[in-house]
């Protein structure tokens, strides 16, 4: 695979890893002291090489959760930070990549904060795609770093160790209610960046799921056929056993 790096400004970057068919978005943000790189991609990069081409300050490493996609690289660091809901999740994902885990595991949480020098990180807690999904809220740039949870694409709950749909719909809520705190959002894969009214779409897929008023149609994917619900330019992919319907 090959990578790209795209300024967000003098001290945030894009990095964008990817072929004809694949592709993942990582971000490496700095203050005046430290750095925080967010996910590492596939693993088929040099992505220790990418972050200190671009910085010297010490590094902390953040997954927002455990798919493959995301932990790729980890084995080229020390130390990762993980929400422990998705622990499970990432030893799976992590045992099916080709190096040997020998990167220490740090667990975080809702509220917790990384202080960068003149910049705040928060980590706002997301389940849905995973159980242990988390945003990143970028406090003083206003900026929410999503992940997967709300892509200008479909939301997957239909791979090992997701949340219901109600959980998800929760997490859509909660990011409603956080929305003036920030005013644009950077997810991991798809359009970049994204309007946060793409929380409204899919707060109200999920509803519809939810009430019953539309189930969606069979979708085949590569991990298997389930079921999608598409609304505006979002969908919801949701397998048997998460649509928790009251």
């Amino acid at each position: 695979m090959e990578y790209r790096i795209t300024p967000l400004d003098e001290q945030s970057w894009r990095i964008e890893e990817y072929d004809e068919h694949n592709s993942a978005y990582f971000y490496l943000l700095t203050g005046t002291d430290r750095a925080l790189l967010l996910d590492t991609g596939f693993g088929t990069v040099d992505v220790r090489g990418i972050v200190n081409s671009l910085t010297d300050l010490p590094l902390t490493v953040v997954n927002s959760h455990g798919h493959f996609d995301h932990i790729g690289a980890n084995y080229q660091f020390e130390t990762v930070w993980l929400h422990p809901a998705d622990e499970a999740l990432y030893r799976l994902h992590r045992s099916r990549l080709p190096h040997p885990m020998t990167e220490q595991l740090r667990f975080l949480g809702e509220g917790d904060t990384f202080a960068l020098g003149g910049r705040t990180l928060e980590v706002i807690e997301a389940p849905g795609h995973s159980l242990g999904s988390l945003c990143l809220l970028d406090v003083e740039r206003r900026r929410l770093f999503t992940a997967d949870t709300c892509c200008k694409a479909d939301v997957l709950l239909c791979l090992e160790y997701c949340g219901t749909v109600s959980q998800y719909a929760a997490t859509i809520r909660k990011l409603q209610g956080l929305r003036d705190r920030f005013d644009i959002t950077w997810p991991s894969h798809h359009t970049v960046p994204v309007d946060n009214s793409i929380l409204d779409q899919f707060a109200h897929a999920a509803d519809l799921l939810l009430r019953g008023e539309d189930l969606g149609q069979p979708y085949p994917t590569p991990f298997g056929t389930f079921t999608r619900l598409a609304y505006g330019d979002i969908g919801i992919v949701y397998k048997d056993g998460v649509l928790d319907r009251k």
